[in-house]
Order: C-alpha cells, then structure tokens, then sequence
C-alpha cells in the first residue's frame, strides 16, 4: 500500500483515482474493492467493527497499491494503522456545507434510482452489495462511533449530525496520520500539491475533475458504475437469480390466472 485517499463521497475520490492512474498507480476503487478485496462479508465486518481491523486488512489489501473511495474511504485511518508507511491523501470540500449539499443530492438519486431497486429485489448478490453500501453511507452520514445508526432514508438523515460526523472524519485522520504523510487536498488544487507530495513529475495532462457539478442523471450514471462494476465478478450468478426471480414472477402469474379462470 502507497496511497490512500481518506475522502468521503463527494469529495472528489473519483478525479483522484484518476489523477493517480495518470500517476502510475494500480488504484483500486469500489468495484476492485469488493471484487478484490475478500468480497462483501469482509468489509461488512470491518464497518461492524468485529474483532481486530489489522489482519484481516493486510490480508485484504495485500496486494493493493493505491485505494479510493468505497469502504476504504471510511476505514482510511484503519488502514493507515496497518500499513505505516503509506501517504495519505485527505480530499476535503470548501466546507462542510458545500460537501453536504453535494452528499445529500447524491442520497436522493440513489434511494430513487428505480434500477437499482427493482436489482435489489430480484438479485440477493446485488442486494449484499447495496447493503454493504448503505453500512457506508450510514458511517459516513452519522460517524462511525455512533451506536443507533439512522435509516437509509436521505429525507431522514441530519444535515447537522452529517456535518459533524465529516469535520469529526478529517480531524481524526489528522491526529493519526503524521505531518509529512498527510496531505489535505481540495481538487481545485490540482497537480501542485500531489506531485511533490507524492515525488512524482507534474504530468503534461489536465488535472483531471471526474464528476465535477454532477446532475441527478450523472450521479444515477455513478452509482449505477460503483454497483454493477462490482458485480461483473459474479454476473453468472446474478444472471441465474435474475432468471430464478423471473420465473417464479410468472409461474405465479400463471397460478393466479388459472384460478381465475376456473371460478
């Protein structure tokens, strides 16, 4: 492990897997994650908090180079504790205002995107994946110390508890990762402070600004990217409960027609 991006959602993880793509490292985001990384059950017991983060972290991302956004977003400090060495790059918004707002729209499009929805009901394995999404976004939307965790409703989640819980992120990373390892980055700052932070050339590219401004439909297009990237592993088998769920929709239509017709 060289680099982890410690940005929650919305704070420009996105342009920043690209950046250090340009860069030259292998960085693995939330499809690689899941699909890499030991799988589902293994982030659901490092975001439940069971049992020591250390091992099972350092088998999990043994062979990962840089990380972005996803789980490890929220377990940035966990994974900082089992690999010393690496820098961490801490993607911050102007103010926690402005990263709410930005958080809070793409809440909506995710609990009203009807794909995903109507994917969840059919297909257990996209299901696991969109409820390890929302241990994410519980984490992130009231702190990770918080016991009673709030319901996957963005209509109900607290823009001051949410804030708090993102000030409280960037302040405890700062009181984990030393001085010379941390860099607290707003991607409007380019390739300036990246390059030496990390002792790379400046790339004769655009810094780039994946996602920047995004509309409903960009950020539905996100979402839609970060839960069916993770399943291209295991598409057989969503293929399989897909045509199960089909099925069994119409052999129960079927039923039901025919005892229709026979009163």
């Amino acid at each position: 492990m060289k680099v982890v991006v410690a940005g929650l959602y919305k704070t420009g993880t996105k342009s920043m897997k690209e950046a250090l793509e340009i860069l030259g490292y292998d960085v693995w985001d939330v499809s690689e994650q899941l699909n890499h990384a030991g799988g589902v059950e293994q982030w659901e017991k490092l975001l439940n908090k069971s049992g020591d983060t250390k091992p099972l972290l350092a088998k999990m991302l043994a062979h990962c180079e840089a990380v972005t956004d996803g789980p490890a977003a929220v377990l940035s400090a966990e994974i900082f504790k089992t690999f010393p060495t690496c820098k961490v790059i801490l993607c911050v918004r102007d103010n926690e205002d402005v990263w709410f707002e930005s958080y809070r729209r793409n809440r909506d499009t995710l609990n009203g995107n009807f794909l995903l929805r109507f994917m969840r009901l059919v297909s257990p394995t996209v299901a696991r994946r969109f409820d390890l999404m929302k241990l994410v976004n519980d984490a992130i939307s009231c702190g990770r110390f918080v016991n009673s965790l709030p319901s996957f409703n963005p209509r109900g989640i607290s823009p001051l508890l949410c804030k708090r819980a993102y000030l409280a992120h960037i302040a405890h990373l700062k009181s984990v990762v030393p001085p010379n390892q941390l860099l607290v980055f707003n991607v409007k700052e380019g390739w300036v402070p990246i390059c030496p932070f990390l002792e790379k050339e400046v790339p004769q590219v655009q810094f780039p600004h994946a996602n920047r401004n995004s509309s409903n439909a960009t950020s539905s297009g996100v979402y839609r990217y970060a839960m069916f990237s993770s399943v291209k592993a295991v598409r057989k088998q969503v293929a399989i409960e897909l045509i199960i769920a089909l099925f069994t929709a119409f052999v129960t239509f079927l039923a039901v027609l025919i005892v229709f017709l026979l009163k």
